[in-house]
């Protein structure tokens, strides 16, 4: 468990640090850099998505009936 919360806070931080440099590009006309940098923080939040999503399905193939 401590594994996947350190993924999800390196994830989380990578998709901060991302967006902040896509609003940074953005207000220096750099467009193709901004949209760039948005798309890397849509993948860290689409891993994170996923893992929460498989620890779901992990504990809820743990409950009993």
């Amino acid at each position: 468990m401590a594994k996947m919360a350190n993924t999800l806070k390196e994830l989380d931080r990578s998709a901060e640090e991302n967006c902040k440099k896509s609003r940074d590009f953005l207000s220096d006309g750099r467009f193709e850099e901004a949209l760039a940098a948005y798309g890397e923080a849509d993948e860290a939040w689409r891993k994170m998505a996923d893992l929460l999503l498989e620890k779901g399905k992990e504990d809820s193939g743990k409950r009993v009936s």
